[in-house]
């Protein structure tokens, strides 16, 4: 995974009206706790989503200007947030394990008040849906923010200069080998 090098700083948030999205093929990004794995759909607790909203937020160019390098950027940065939920998901584990799904779906998302690019999802997404899994080495306190930190904190974990592990990156296809890496046994 390539790092992103210095990050944008974020814009002071505004809470406005709960927006929905539907009909529409939708990349999100979706924090996961390892467990999640077991099934064959995912319905993680938040999925970020690289819009109008998220890239108002995290200063960087409107969609129809965002090219090239930016668009790495506003894809890592999505990926990295949902690392730090994933994180949020886990607070009491002793060894965390960042997990991330990336898919393509058409699901309803629902906005989460106050928070850009931030969704909650209609229903779970199958496994045909997903694109990618990204995942991390066991998580220590050195690696990682306290583990009291609040999910409203999480995705501010980016861009406060705390540094989030490397992610590992896996096709859809190789979720055995994801598992076997977790120590994840899948439900039957």
């Amino acid at each position: 995974m390539r790092q992103t090098g210095s990050k944008k700083a974020a814009a002071p948030r505004q809470i406005k009206e709960s927006t929905v999205k539907e009909g529409k093929l939708h990349r999100v990004y979706l924090a996961l706790n390892p467990q999640e794995l077991e099934n064959l759909e995912f319905s993680g607790g938040c999925a970020t989503i690289v819009d109008e909203e998220f890239l108002k937020a995290n200063n960087f160019p409107e969609l129809g200007g965002l090219h090239g390098e930016d668009q790495e950027i506003a894809e890592d940065t999505a990926l990295y947030q949902a690392a730090a939920r994933s994180r949020h998901l886990q607070s009491a584990a002793t060894e965390p394990r960042l997990v991330v799904a990336v898919a393509e779906t058409a699901a309803e998302l629902q906005s989460r008040l106050g928070e850009p690019g931030e969704y909650s999802l209609s229903r779970p997404v199958p496994l045909e849906e997903v694109v990618s899994f990204h995942v991390s080495e066991a998580v220590t306190e050195s690696d990682s923010p306290e583990s009291n930190t609040s999910e409203s904190e999480a995705d501010g974990l980016t861009s406060a200069g705390v540094e989030l592990p490397s992610l590992l990156w896996f096709d859809v296809s190789e979720l055995e080998l994801v598992r076997e890496f977790l120590g994840i046994t899948p439900n039957r």
